[in-house]
């Protein structure tokens, strides 16, 4: 008897409006274009498309990418989410807004 599938194997790929993560090959498309990310901005991409809807913290977010929070580091992420937002500028209908002092999220535009 074949059950449901398991909860890593749904997890693997997440539809979103027009983007798709794939985040067992670490590739996204938008409107079917694939989408050349680093691996700290598919990093960043999987940890907000998984709490979509959600703030995640910039500490939080540092620390799996760096294992560590520092005032560098706090910079090189300004740098890779300004990096992400930009080639994901096409994604409908979601975007990743900054949340003053806290962190990022994942939305959809009203």
């Amino acid at each position: 008897a074949s059950g449901p599938q398991s909860p890593d194997l749904a997890s693997q790929k997440l539809q979103l409006g027009n983007m798709e993560i794939d985040f067992e090959r670490y590739v996204v498309r938008v409107a079917g274009r694939l989408i050349p990310l680093t691996y700290f901005q598919f990093t960043c991409l999987r940890l907000l498309a998984r709490r979509r809807e959600t703030v995640v913290f910039r500490e939080e977010l540092c620390r799996a990418l760096w294992g560590d929070y520092t005032h560098d580091q706090n910079l090189r992420l300004n740098s890779q989410l300004s990096a992400l937002r930009h080639r994901l500028r096409d994604s409908e209908p979601w975007s990743i807004r900054t949340v003053h002092q806290r962190g990022y999220i994942l939305t959809a535009d009203a």
